[in-house]
């Protein structure tokens, strides 16, 4: 039988892009629909399209290293739940708010950013940091090293298939250690280590590595 203590809550929007707000508001919040952000300062914005699926999940520990929501955009709009998230944040915030962008500008365009800048207009301060490489493996590679900067040489990196879409769930399923420890997620293929994700192995000297998924 099903223990009659248990509640649930489903965390969802309309679309992927949506539910990732939900997602934000209920973790920074408490509340799917509560607007109290608690002065967050930092907002991570990333691709919400399959084929820059990489970059949210190696963005994890951006959230760590800045206690920050993940946001998704498309690279050719702005979800309106996101700018009004985002103008919510700065109005609440004090001060400027900096927006994270994980990917390259085919992945996340400037565009988005000016999207929320002309949003929250004078109802807040935004500035852009953007956190990319030429390919995943190097996107990933320069959100390890933002950790780094923010927080220091993490002794332990997680390690995932970042190279067949069809095995990201690994992925998916290390990046609440990556969020909660404080742990990069670096990408591998199956058959090889990119010269990006091997520089972070050897820059960090990990004396924990934590493999995601099978030998296969």
């Amino acid at each position: 039988n099903v223990n009659r203590d248990i509640t649930s809550q489903r965390l969802a929007g309309a679309d992927r892009f949506s539910t990732a707000v939900a997602i934000a508001r209920r973790g920074f919040t408490g509340s799917s629909t509560g607007s109290q952000w608690g002065g967050i300062r930092h907002v991570i914005i990333a691709s919400g399209e399959d084929r820059a699926a990489a970059d949210p999940l190696s963005a994890a520990g951006l959230c760590w290293a800045y206690d920050a929501p993940l946001m998704l955009v498309s690279s050719s709009n702005t979800p309106s739940q996101v700018k009004a998230a985002v103008k919510e944040i700065a109005s609440q915030a004090g001060g400027t708010v900096t927006i994270h962008i994980v990917g390259g500008s085919v992945s996340v365009p400037d565009a988005r950013y000016n999207d929320l800048k002309a949003y929250v207009g004078g109802s807040g301060t935004l500035r852009k940091h953007r956190v990319a490489g030429p390919d995943r493996f190097s996107t990933a590679a320069a959100i390890a090293r933002d950790m780094k900067a923010q927080k220091g040489t993490p002794s332990t990196v997680l390690i995932a298939n970042g190279a067949d879409n069809t095995k990201f769930f690994d992925a998916l399923a290390l990046s609440p250690i990556a969020a909660q420890n404080g742990y990069p997620i670096v990408p591998v293929s199956a058959t090889s280590v990119p010269g990006a994700s091997e520089s972070i192995l050897r820059e960090f000297k990990p004396t924990t590595v934590i493999i995601g998924g099978g030998p296969n």
